[in-house]
């Protein structure tokens, strides 16, 4: 399965903790097969909504949506839709077609229903292209990574034109309601689907999407979480899902999670974007919200795989004594040397490790 990777110091306190807070999305969810997928089936389609123009969603990368993710700030996948958006419209309209600007005018005054039927498509970038301007933007952002730099302040580093990205706001308007923000809605109907919609949302389909939320697997297997449950450990959930998805795609590994200590972010942010903005990765205030849930002195263990996911954990120590991060790399050596370089507590290739650990740990 893999290595095991342990910090010397962190031996005893892990032999003692009493609570473990996981991640969602590649600790327990496989976000490959939902996330992953649905980050470059809206990229595309809302590339070609504002530009015309049709881009394969294979020249997509997940490497490019590693990159991105690796700055820290970029938890919310809109996020990370915004910015490969807002870069594949600023090459388009710089390389290919200098008179985007005029679509997205005509896009300002429509709404969802217009967008969709008004506009003709223009032409085919070749995936060849996409995947130059792509590298590219890996390229300038590699230097953020780890950094939790804002996206307003990548798009002035990263030289995109803020004119175009100023329209290519004023279309998406990101950051709002599902049924009010292009980029929101679009995303919402591509993962849940847009027969499912309605039952998160209570609002809506706007679109046609079949959606990738039943493609969810399952990367936490029975055995780990009835072993972390025997040994007395109490586990929580700190993600930046929703907990309706979360819920239904563990089934019936839902009652193994004390749900006092589950924080779902995307809850807070679909009541009000604005309002609860604050809690978004990598605030550590939902992992400090999880931790009270749980209870009791021990020590404690939260177990994240991305940058965001440490940063937080970072933040939590000012507040919280006796707290722990184990990294879960799933064998990516860019993951891997990013819980090096920082000093992870642990290092897993996955979290279905993490009940030998404690098992080797509480043997000695």
């Amino acid at each position: 399965m893999g290595t095991i990777y342990v910090k010397y110091a962190a031996l005893e306190p892990l032999s003692r903790v009493g609570g473990v807070i996981f991640d969602c999305d590649g600790v327990l969810i496989d976000e490959k097969t939902s996330y992953d997928k649905v980050i470059q089936e809206v990229t595309v389609y809302l590339t070609h909504m504002l530009t015309g123009y049709t881009v394969d969603a294979s020249a997509i990368k997940q490497e490019t949506i590693y990159d991105i993710r690796a700055i820290g700030s970029f938890n919310n996948d809109s996020n990370t839709i915004q910015l490969l958006v807002e870069w594949l419209v600023d090459r388009i309209s710089a390389e290919l077609d200098n008179k985007v600007t005029e679509r997205m005018t005509e896009l300002r005054s429509k709404n969802f229903t217009e967008m969709q039927g008004v506009l003709q498509s223009r032409g085919k970038v070749s995936s060849s292209m996409v995947e130059n301007w792509l590298r590219d933007l890996s390229g300038k952002v590699a230097p953020f990574s780890g950094s939790a730099a804002a996206l307003t302040a990548l798009e002035e580093e990263i030289g995109i034109d803020m004119q175009l990205t100023k329209m290519v706001k004023d279309v998406l308007k990101p950051g709002g309601r599902y049924g009010e923000s292009l980029l929101t809605t679009v995303f919402d109907e591509a993962y849940y689907g847009s027969e499912n919609v309605q039952k998160v949302r209570n609002a809506g389909p706007f679109f046609s999407f079949t959606g990738k939320l039943d493609e969810e697997k399952l990367i936490v297997s029975r055995e780990t979480l009835e072993k972390l449950s025997q040994y007395g450990i109490r586990m929580g959930i700190c993600t930046g899902r929703g907990s309706w998805e979360t819920w239904r795609t563990l089934g019936e590994f839902s009652r193994y999670f004390v749900k006092e200590a589950c924080m779902f972010i995307s809850d807070y942010i679909t009541i009000d974007p604005v309002k609860y903005s604050y809690l978004e990765k990598p605030s550590p205030i939902p992992l400090l919200e999880a931790l009270k849930g749980l209870g009791g002195d021990e020590p404690k263990l939260y177990v994240g795989n991305s940058a965001e996911d440490h940063i937080m954990f970072q933040r939590a120590l000012s507040s919280r004594e006796n707290l722990l991060f184990a990294g879960v790399t799933d064998n990516d050596y860019r993951r891997l040397d990013y819980m090096f370089e920082n000093e992870a507590d642990l290092i897993l290739s996955s979290v279905n490790q993490l009940a030998k650990v404690f098992q080797l740990l509480r043997e000695e």
